[in-house]
């Protein structure tokens, strides 16, 4: 645990408990501040201004809270587990080595692929298993080659068990805002063929409908995050039974504009 909390899990944490107290004082309209603080072991003053953000946290609040009220502290230390270059990076799809290419949908692709026992080595095969041009199976080959990823031997491609690769999640910066987007709409597009194409019991699409507040999206964003992190390390544990590349597209958007609609 670091000795101060990183403003984005301080302000995320701080939502969490706002969120929890009105949960319980939903529950029973007589729940007070008072109870609250007495439940997570500070002092009533200290919280209400924690609460308002006019003070921040202590190291020990976190830990307390996760274990009392049962937040899944797991999401917040997934933070202290990337590196400091990865963070200033934005998360782009980057190599840990130079952070200077910015990777799309094909690398991830690729490298998964061969993960697979069986699966073609070759650029062509590789290309079309993926059901991509060749011409830009082999660019993303040799780049992949280039970061010192893969390596090219005897006419097959192979993975470099010790590189130095991050596969993290991507965010829009402005170093990385157009190849964030194509990334995305490449997949939704994907998505939609799939579901045309693919079998229902070799896919799983689903959707949910809710009213919600926009400020709640960075706490949209830190659970779905985790989750997504966490389901692919399940499934993907399963070696011996990994045959297929498969993507997980998660997408959190609005349907409305009613502020929009306020304002004018």
């Amino acid at each position: 645990m670091p000795e101060k909390l990183r403003l984005t899990e301080e302000s995320l944490f701080r939502i969490l408990l706002n969120w929890e107290l009105e949960r319980r004082r939903a529950a029973n309209p007589r729940y007070s501040l008072r109870a609250f603080a007495r439940l997570l072991k500070i002092d009533p003053t200290q919280l209400s201004r924690i609460l308002t953000g006019s003070r921040r946290p202590g190291t020990q609040l976190l830990p307390r809270a996760q274990k009392i009220l049962g937040f899944p502290m797991e999401v917040f230390t997934s933070f202290e587990n990337r590196t400091k270059r990865e963070i200033d990076s934005g998360s782009e799809m980057v190599t840990a080595r130079d952070l200077g290419v910015v990777f799309g949908w094909e690398h991830f692709a690729i490298y998964s692929l061969l993960d697979i026992p069986n699966a073609p080595t070759d650029a062509r095969g590789i290309s079309k298993t993926l059901g991509f041009e060749a011409e830009r199976g082999q660019k993303v080959l040799d780049e992949l080659v280039a970061e010192g990823l893969l390596s090219f031997e005897n006419g097959a491609y192979r993975e470099i068990s010790n590189a130095d690769w991050l596969v993290v999640t991507p965010r829009p910066s402005p170093n990385n805002d157009e190849a964030y987007r194509t990334l995305h709409r490449t997949l939704a597009l994907r998505s939609l063929e799939s579901l045309d194409s693919d079998p229902r019991e070799s896919r799983s699409q689903s959707s949910s409908l809710a009213a919600l507040s926009p400020e709640l999206l960075p706490l949209a964003r830190l659970y779905i995050g985790h989750f997504r992190r966490t389901l692919m390390d399940l499934l993907s544990d399963y070696r011996k039974d990994n045959s297929e590349v498969y993507a997980l597209q998660i997408s959190l958007f609005p349907l409305t504009n009613m502020r929009e609609r306020k304002t004018s």
